[in-house]
This record gives structure tokens, sequence and C-alpha cells, in this order.
């Protein structure tokens, strides 16, 4: 009676509980004709992608199988996950089954898995080794770092842009604008104020009149000021232009030079304190941000040279073993605001 063909490992799914949170990290290992292809996920991200050739791949694969990984003392998972599991392994294979087990980090088996793995070149973290003072060296953390550092370069250039003609260009050419014409617009609109009034003053007169009704000018005025408001607050808003053309035109002219470096200065600013690059920034300092934009409006470059000097640039530190998690969560905002700003430019 001929034995039955033993089925092989064509696929293994290793995830790993974060230590501070309900997320996993995800190993994922496919054994193909061609050879091994080894991927490690977080989120929906592959943060990295490696390949082996066929030899490489059946000698792991067999490594792994005299481990017998289900019949290992831990737990089979049926239904769910126990919240103590800190670990998950899926197997799946040839002839189409699978079993998951599960269970702590303290297993021997599960560092024996990993010992395995790592013999092969396949380092899995599980963060069951480090020490307080121990640098993770999470699977291209520097490419993902690297990649948030880029985007964040790219948001401040985008801020500094956007404010650069909402707060400059466009101020300056207003500035332009009501120095020239602007007195000539104003005296234009009150003119045609003036006469719309008076047109809609003689129609109340008339009005009274044929209805044979004594005209009180005082209570016709008191109509029309309650008619014209409007007018008068673009009346207001025009002098209020006006004056603050008149204080810009004032103010002192920054050499080019002097141009350059607020600039410069208002980009480290920005990378250091605004808001969406530092969504858990504190009160004191949106302040001190809010101030900089300020003098950037103004072109005060003493304050801004100021505040330069104050602020710090924060790191992710990489003691933590979500370090990963976190840079790819701001990699993905990050890409989010620079789409919006774009949009506003």
């Amino acid at each position: 009676m001929s034995q039955p063909t033993k089925q092989h490992i064509t696929g293994i799914d290793i995830k790993i509980r974060d230590n501070d949170s309900l997320s996993w990290y995800q190993y994922h290992l496919m054994f193909l004709e061609s050879g091994l292809s080894f991927e490690y996920i977080v989120g929906n991200d592959v943060i990295n992608k490696m390949s082996y050739d066929l030899e490489t791949s059946n000698k792991l694969m067999y490594s792994i199988d005299d481990l017998n990984i289900p019949s290992w003392p831990e737990r089979v998972i049926k239904v769910f996950v126990h919240d103590s599991d800190k670990w998950i392994i899926s197997i799946n294979y040839s002839d189409i089954t699978s079993v998951s087990v599960s269970g702590s980090k303290s297993s021997s088996n599960w560092k024996t898995l990993l010992s395995v793995l790592f013999s092969y070149g396949i380092e899995i973290n599980d963060g069951s080794e480090v020490s307080s003072t121990t640098v993770i060296p999470f699977p291209a953390y520097d490419k993902v770092k690297s990649e948030v550092d880029k985007l964040k370069i790219e948001l401040s250039m985008f801020v500094l842009e956007r404010d650069d003609l909402v707060y400059v260009e466009c101020k300056n050419i207003e500035m332009a604008y009501m120095l020239s014409v602007g007195g000539l617009e104003y005296k234009a609109f009150e003119l045609n104020c003036a006469v719309l009034r008076l047109k809609r003053k003689i129609e109340l007169i008339r009005a009274k009149k044929n209805r044979q009704e004594k005209v009180v000018l005082s209570a016709i005025e008191e109509i029309l000021d309650v008619e014209f408001a409007e007018y008068q607050v673009k009346l207001d808003e025009q002098i209020r232009k006006m004056n603050s053309a008149l204080d810009r035109s004032k103010g002192k002219e920054l050499t080019d030079s002097e141009s350059r470096e607020l600039k410069k200065l208002y980009i480290g600013i920005v990378k250091a304190l605004h808001p969406d690059l530092h969504p858990n920034i504190s009160p004191e300092k949106i302040k001190l941000f809010l101030n900089a934009v300020e003098a950037y409006k103004n072109g005060d470059l003493t304050e801004l040279r100021i505040i330069s000097e104050m602020v710090v640039d924060k790191k992710i530190s990489l003691e933590h073993t979500d370090a990963l998690v976190l840079l790819v969560k701001e990699k993905e905002r990050l890409s989010e605001l620079i789409k919006g700003l774009k949009e506003d430019i």
C-alpha cells in the first residue's frame, strides 16, 4: 500500500501584536515555484520586500516544516484570538488546508522559529529582547523615515508658497492697486452711493405726497440710513484697505538678501512648529507659530530670527517599538495634507 504524499508548505503568515496598541505587525512568506517571496507589512503598506532563489526557499521550507509548528503546546486558534496572545502563525499547505497557532513571545518554540528565519536573513523583531537602552533596527525604518522627511520638506515648501502668495504677493499687489487707483475707486463708489441715495429720497418723498402724508425729512433720512447701511459698510472697508496700503507702503523694504533670509527662517519655523506637521504641539508653541506668521506677514526679520533661535527640531525616537508604525501613519497624514495644499494653491 502506497504512502500518502506529504503536503508541503505554500505560505506562512506571522503576526506580532504591538506592545502599546491593538495593531499587529505582519510578515508574509510565500513559497512559490520560482522561490521565496518575503514581505513585511504595516497597516496596508508593504514596508520591505525580499526574494530568495528556489534552493534557499526549499531549505527554509524544510527547516520550518521540521519545527512541526501545528504540534506546538501553545494554542490552536479555533474561533478568535486570545487577549494574551502575542503572536499568531498561520500556515497554508499545498492541499489547501491551513492551521493557525498563537502564543506568547516567551515560548521556546517561538524563539526557535525566529532563530531559523534569522539564519536565512529574515529578521523578525518581536521586541522581546529589547532593553530600555536598545535602539531597534526595524526593517526599512530608514526608508520610511526618509520618505516622511521628504514629505515634511515638501509640505513646508507648499506652506511657504501659499503664505508667500497670501501674505506677501497678494498684499503687495493690493497695496499697489490701492495707492494708484484705490482713492479714485473710493470716490467713484461714494458718488454712486450719494446718487442712489438721492434718487431713493425723491421716491420716498413722492410716495408721501401721493398718499397726502406729512413729509418728515428726519424720518426719511433714518429710512435711508437703514437701506444704505450695506453701502456704508463697503465704503468703510475701502477706507480700511487704503489705510492698510498706506501703512504697508511706509514699512521698511527688505533687500533681496533679507527677503531670502526671511523665507529661509520661516521655512525652518514651519518645519518646527506648524500644527499640521506636529499635531500634538502645545498651545504655547501654537501661539509662537502664529506670532511667526504675523512677523512673516509684516516682513519682521528681527522677530523671525528670535523665534527661529527658540525652536528645536523634534525627531521620532527609535527606542519605541511602534516607531515604524508611527512613521507609516505620519507618511499617510502628510500626503493628505500636501494634497489639500496643492488644491488650495
